[in-house]
């Protein structure tokens, strides 16, 4: 049976593959995609038997993403079988070797089978891991401090203003350890390396504050894409949900974290969003806390949303009183390369 399988790439700029491709999907509910994620993925493969597509996977970067069997075809589970081992295998020639996949809870088990560990399910969907690497390693790198009162913070600081400072020091203030994680991906104006150093020198003073990289597992293009995208349907309840869960069910227990701080977000629906999942998903476990926004002597909410948008503007003036000294110095050197990037990347992102 194998023999009648034919394994190929599908070129999704091709008008026939994809409307095969976009067919199949929506046969099997999945019709949640756009442009913009179209346009992330790396490849997509396709199984047809005969001169029918009946499967599908794609993978962008390291992810794999828009599996679909049409399911006449996927008693026994060897077609599943022959599509991962395929997608992996790809990914492979490509160096990658850990790997995540977003799927549907009755594919978790399938996956489970072919050595994915399952990382948080909701009820609309799931995300899984397999590969050299594991949540419980990348866990295993951070200090493990003990205490009674063990706060957490996940922000992408872009960039660090006296907003994020004045968030920092209230948690440090009222707990004896904070674990500070820094979202990392390479998505924002500020790069990630700019960002996770800017945190550093930005929260030196505070010896209580561990500044620490969210890796692949807070708020990245893995756990929570929609945070990137701009979505503002239900794939942002969904994914805050699930970016949720995987904070409980793993950093919770195994840093001893009792509380976990957010800012008040009045700009943005997407970190809104993010804020009211935390609460609902988290508030049994430890306490959320949300801190009102530090505001300038005008009574405005400190925003990086703001900030940037002045530094398009070339306003630096008013940048100034809004942001910590390393902060300012860091703009004020990397001005015109700073400016550089707004205009490559014709818009600001909305994300603090």
């Amino acid at each position: 049976m194998y023999s009648e399988y034919n394994v190929v790439h599908l070129n999704l700029s091709h008008t026939k593959q994809l409307n095969e491709w976009s067919t199949l999907l929506k046969e099997e509910g999945l019709t949640a995609f756009s442009k913009v994620e179209l346009a992330e993925l790396d490849f997509t493969l396709g199984i047809y038997l005969d001169d029918e597509l009946i499967a599908t996977a794609s993978s962008s970067t390291n992810i794999i993403k828009f599996v679909a069997i049409k399911e006449s075809e996927r008693a026994g589970g060897s077609l599943f079988n022959t599509l991962i081992s395929s997608v992996i295998s790809d990914l492979a020639t490509r160096h990658i070797f850990h790997v995540f996949v977003f799927t549907k809870p009755m594919y978790s088990q399938s996956f489970q089978y072919l050595g994915f560990k399952e990382l948080a399910s909701i009820e609309k969907g799931c995300l899984l891991e397999t590969g050299d690497q594991t949540i419980m390693d990348y866990l295993s790198t951070i200090p493990h401090k003990k205490g009674e009162k063990i706060a957490s913070i996940v922000m992408n600081a872009n960039p660090f203003t006296l907003g994020h400072r004045h968030l920092v020091e209230t948690a440090a203030t009222e707990n004896e350890w904070v674990y500070l994680f820094v979202v990392s991906a390479d998505r924002s104006l500020f790069t990630t390396e700019e960002r996770y150093r800017l945190v550093q020198e930005n929260t030196k003073d505070l010896e209580n504050v561990i500044v620490c990289s969210g890796a692949d597992y807070q708020v990245s293009p893995i756990t929570f894409p929609t945070y990137f995208l701009k979505d503002t349907d239900d794939k942002v309840a969904f994914q805050t949900k699930l970016d949720a869960s995987i904070f409980k069910k793993w950093f919770v227990p195994e840093l001893n974290i009792t509380s976990r701080y957010l800012g008040e977000e009045p700009f943005s629906v997407t970190t809104q969003a993010y804020n009211e999942a935390l609460q609902s998903v988290l508030n049994d476990v430890c306490d959320v806390k949300v801190i009102p926004r530090k505001e300038t002597q005008e009574g405005i909410a400190i925003s990086a949303t703001e900030i940037r948008h002045l530094l398009a503007q070339n306003q630096l003036e008013y940048i100034k009183d809004q942001v910590p000294k390393p902060t300012f110095d860091f703009i004020m050197a990397h001005k015109e390369s700073l400016l550089t990037r707004i205009k490559t990347r014709e818009e600001i992102k909305n994300e603090d």
